[in-house]
């Protein structure tokens, strides 16, 4: 197998809370005025990894992905009324085949 066909596999382990801060910011202060997803991230680092290791991207395959945040009680999300926010994003996880983990 030459270098220019090797499979790289690819683990993407997020900081939700930093996630959120800067999807909220391509939402509501960059002039792009979107909010940042899953799977764009994962094809841009796809990329970016194929351009550094110089191979085909179809050689770059993410194989693990996590999501790592603290999460209210169930008590607290209804008194904030970000039940359904909450769920929205663990839908969007899982969509996108990323395992979610939380901590209080």
């Amino acid at each position: 197998m030459n270098s220019k066909s090797r499979f790289i596999r690819i683990a993407v382990f997020y900081d939700g809370t930093f996630y959120s801060k800067l999807s909220a910011y391509y939402k509501y202060q960059h002039k792009r005025q979107s909010n940042l997803t899953f799977t764009g991230l994962h094809e841009f680092v796809r990329h970016k990894i194929a351009e550094k290791e110089e191979i085909d991207v179809a050689f770059c395959q993410i194989v693990e992905a996590h999501f790592f945040r603290g999460r209210f009680s169930l008590t607290a999300t209804k008194a904030k009324k970000a039940l359904e926010s909450d769920r929205f994003v663990d839908q969007l996880l899982m969509y996108a085949g990323i395992v979610s983990h939380y901590y209080e």
